[in-house]
């Protein structure tokens, strides 16, 4: 069976079963293993197969990356007028303004530094926290993307014993960021990465919305609550003289007593307010007969580290790298070529999905080092080694100092050509150019770097690993520092295809169309390739999921996954053709409320549910005056009744308060919200399959 569902040409499916039609060989039986990096664990003896896989099973996704790979060298030669290179000049550096939201925004991202610093200095006395990443490169922030922040101690990483055992050390920063009012809903302690890292993720839309002038809000933002028990704390003189004696400071603005051992104490800076939550909350663990809790006063307006996106880490790569691209793009850029063109590349990559490191394609980083060696090609700068940049941290900037990102002589027209011409140079580069069969995107030396030279080959790339640490060089970016690490290493054969389809549409795009219209600025075209995949008609598929029903509930029959198929070409042949033609035999399996576990379908948990459903009688009852969770759980299964499938995103949505049910029980929304999907769904009763 062939998986016949429409998917954009722009656009990955996120579950693939590739297992049906090519049986899987082992890994001795061959000497180079050939994968297809869209199909999970299905592995092929010879190119020739796997490119006869992706023809049959992904013809829909790769035709138009086909017809783009497919276009003649010739089309890519045409000259650019001067008027077009100046209008893509001026575009880009308007994009790359906006992107730039000021010295205001970055001394913000400098505050939170300094406040995630005193965090650490409870866990690690001696390590530094220092800002790394685009905004460290940049010398700016825009307000809205994450802020990278990496934990070293300088002193254990120069005797090599730096960094400690990394998972346990992000799980205790996470409890620390707790004690110190951030929002367990968005924290996350992701300890199985590669790099473990802690990821807080803001519930406001940005840091603009969150940061505000006045003075009520600026002194919220330094004021916390305090809740007490202890009978030597009774008078608001007795509580300042614990809280300086507690925080070891003095610098205490105001208690207010709020009556009931509750207080409202502000502080001179909101890091001192910070620190002061750390002390008291990470104390009470030591504290007996006496009880002290410390809150943010206004969650509208918390400390500075607490309104932005940030991933915190404990390596010393990034400082590094970061370190060597921003001097490059400060010493260099007499002109604005370099910053704004890294922005504006950024913005494109993230538009078409070369910039997404979660689906397996590259990182904003990788990005960037194509801009660098392109520029050192082209000789617009000259060639710098990463190793003259040292590899002590205790020489490297801890905040970036702000630096425009247009200078004065961006409005000039000599400039917007020379921006116009370079972006368009760059596309042209790297679809018709660059060897990508046989060369390296390489800044560690000058010249050219060829994958032979370095080892990078088929032979040695690393598959069906159980550790998740697949290696494959079909499109090789070299990191500067960390040895043997090929930043598109999850690239595989249809990833890479895209990699240089998009590049070639880009190029296309900067000679065909107006500054307006090129894709390099807007994903005008990417949205009318997009096809919606298609829902099957509800009949048809009730028709099969009543021949499904009726087999389990009435016979309690065990199925194989070649008795099932068998039973519903038997039972219902057009129907489940039909529903062939839109899911492939592991969705389908997932929809009808069923598992595969080896050689045995099995009912999920929901299944009686659904099979009730289908009958029209109600899973379980909700009474009318019950708790607004209740409420609002009657409201979701009204909302999904309409839908074949109930899916997260319907649950989700069926619980918002734009849901016209969901409107009467605002207090109950008010609960769900402050949950992950994950954690409604099972309140609610319901099982994600």
């Amino acid at each position: 069976m062939i998986d016949k569902s429409p998917i954009g040409n722009t656009q990955f499916p996120e579950d693939c079963d590739g297992t049906q039609g090519n049986l899987p060989v082992e890994a001795g039986n061959c000497s180079v293993i050939h994968t297809c990096d869209i199909c999970p664990k299905v592995i092929f003896e010879s190119e020739k197969a796997l490119e006869r896989h992706i023809e049959i099973r992904h013809k829909s996704l790769m035709e138009g990356i086909n017809f783009l790979l497919g276009k003649e060298h010739s089309d890519f030669t045409i000259e650019l007028s001067d008027e077009k290179r100046a209008a893509l000049g001026a575009k880009a550096f308007d994009v790359a303004k906006k992107r730039d939201a000021g010295h205001g925004m970055l001394e913000c991202a400098s505050i939170a530094r300094q406040q995630l610093q005193r965090i650490v200095d409870v866990w690690h006395p001696g390590a530094e926290v220092f800002i790394f990443g685009s905004s460290l490169v940049m010398s700016s922030w825009d307000g809205k993307s994450d802020i990278d922040f990496a934990v070293v101690d300088p002193h254990a990483y120069v005797q090599r014993k730096w960094p400690p055992e990394e998972k346990n050390a992000v799980r205790e920063l996470t409890d620390l960021c707790k004690s110190a009012g951030f929002k367990v809903s968005s924290l996350e302690c992701v300890d199985t990465a590669r790099v473990p890292i802690v990821k807080h993720k803001t519930l406001q839309d940005s840091l603009l919305n969150t940061v505000a002038n006045t003075k009520p809000a600026e002194k919220a933002r330094r004021s916390i609550c305090l809740t007490y028990r202890s009978e030597k704390v009774k008078t608001t003189e007795a509580l300042r003289a614990w809280l300086e004696k507690e925080t070891e400071t003095a610098t205490i603005e105001e208690i207010i007593d709020e009556g009931q051992c509750n207080a409202t104490v502000t502080f001179t800076t909101s890091t001192n307010a910070m620190v002061a939550m750390i002390k008291v909350n990470n104390g009470q663990k030591r504290r007996l007969n006496e009880y002290f809790s410390a809150r943010i006063m206004d969650e509208r307006f918390p400390p500075e580290a607490h309104c932005i996106d940030f991933d915190l880490c404990l390596r010393q790569f990034g400082i590094r790298n970061s370190e060597y691209l921003r001097k490059l793009h400060t010493l260099y850029d007499n002109s604005p070529f370099l910053r704004s063109g890294a922005v504006v590349l950024k913005e494109w990559s993230k538009l078409w999905g070369l910039n997404n490191s979660f689906m397996g394609f590259l990182t904003s980083y990788a990005i960037n080092i194509m801009w660098i060696f392109f520029l050192v090609k082209r000789d617009v700068i000259p060639y710098a080694s990463p190793y003259d940049t040292p590899e002590n941290p205790r020489e490297a900037l801890r905040e970036p100092t702000y630096v425009p990102i247009l200078p004065q002589s961006a409005g000039s027209s000599e400039v917007q050509i020379k921006m116009g011409s370079l972006l368009a140079d760059f596309f042209k580069f790297y679809a018709t150019e660059f060897d990508w069969e046989k060369n390296v995107v390489s800044l560690n030396r000058p010249g050219i770097t060829t994958k032979k030279s370095i080892g990078w080959t088929s032979e040695n790339e690393i598959k069906l690993s159980r550790q998740s640490k697949n290696v494959q060089y079909v499109v090789c970016i070299e990191d500067p520092y960390e040895p043997n690490l090929n930043l598109g290493r999850h690239l595989g054969v249809c990833k890479a295809r895209k990699i240089k389809a998009e590049f070639r549409r880009a190029a296309l795009s900067v000679i065909n169309d107006n500054a307006d219209e090129c894709i390099m600025f807007t994903s005008k075209y990417k949205k009318q390739v997009q096809v919606p995949i298609k829902e099957p008609p509800r009949e048809i598929f009730e028709e099969v999921q009543k021949v499904v029903y009726d087999s389990f509930g009435s016979t309690g029959a065990q199925f194989t996954p070649d008795s099932l198929r068998q039973m519903l070409i038997e039972s219902c042949p057009n129907a489940f053709q039909a529903l062939s033609n839109y899911w492939n035999w592991k969705i389908l399996v997932r929809r009808l409320g069923l598992r595969q576990v080896g050689d045995q379908i099995h009912k999920r948990a929901c299944f009686d549910f659904l099979s009730e459903k289908l009958r029209g009688k109600p899973a379980f009852k909700v009474p009318v005056q019950g708790s607004p969770i209740k409420a609002v759980g009657r409201d979701t299964i009204d909302d999904c009744a309409v839908a074949p499938v109930c899916t997260p995103n319907i649950v989700k949505a069926s619980f918002t308060p734009f849901s016209p049910l969901s409107r009467q029980h605002s207090c109950g929304f008010q609960r769900l919200h402050s949950h992950s999907l994950g954690n409604v769904l099972k309140m609610l009763r319901f099982t994600r399959i």
